[in-house]
């Protein structure tokens, strides 16, 4: 026998199976679980229970946590960056004639992907749209996306240290050791304290990333103190 808890994403569709741990979870929770698509927030419909070990796909990846009040506020957020982003995408097709329909946008929950919905009579080809114009990044908004461009034009060994300090950071909020909005925190400590050298050898980058990831380390325990 083998635990599973049932977990849907939206309001309607497939419940997925993950596997509980030790968490005690009832219908309606709302948790923390990785999938194909990234880190998602999903809604328990089927209760912790024993199943038999052929009815599942195993391995079962883990509920990470029960999703917590900074959880809740970043999927309320992206509730409403979606309302946006679906009256943008509509004024596209108007313009460019497509035809289909639009039927929803969605962000995944760590906002590393925005996903549009349609339905259509026939194959829409978007390689006919020819030029397309995007607007500029929120950079304010996506603070690891502005950390990234600073790495990039420093050059050297910085992008070097922002993927070091990233992965810890990134980890840790996986398994509940700081907050999403920690991790930008995190990385930028450690680019700060970080002196840009030329890369000249592959044993010069392997101790940089020692020295980013144990620097990591200490600013999260720093954030969690």
């Amino acid at each position: 026998m083998i635990k599973i808890v049932g977990v849907r994403f939206r309001n309607a569709g497939k419940i997925y199976y993950f596997g509980p741990g030790n968490l005690d979870l009832t219908a309606g929770m709302h948790v923390i679980v990785e999938t194909a698509r990234g880190v998602e927030l999903g809604t328990v419909m089927i209760p912790t229970r024993e199943v038999n070990d052929d009815s599942v796909i195993q391995p079962l990846k883990p509920v990470i946590r029960i999703a917590t009040e900074a959880d809740e506020k970043t999927a309320l957020k992206n509730r409403e960056k979606e309302k946006e982003a679906f009256k943008i995408c509509l004024e596209k097709i108007a313009k460019h004639k497509l035809d289909m329909k639009l039927v929803e946008a969605e962000y995944t929950f760590d906002n590393n992907k925005l996903l549009f919905y349609f339905t259509a009579d026939g194959r829409i080809d978007f390689r006919e749209l020819g030029q397309l114009t995007f607007d500029a990044a929120d950079m304010d908004t996506f603070r690891c996306l502005a950390l990234a461009e600073r790495a990039g034009k420093t050059g050297g060994t910085m992008p070097c240290v922002l993927n070091a300090a990233n992965e810890v950071a990134v980890d840790a909020f996986l398994h509940d050791g700081c907050s999403f909005t920690d991790i930008d925190r995190i990385v930028e400590s450690c680019m700060d304290a970080h002196d840009m050298q030329a890369v000249d050898s592959f044993e010069q980058l392997h101790d940089i990333d020692a020295w980013a990831r144990e620097k990591a380390a200490q600013v999260l325990a720093a954030t969690r103190s």
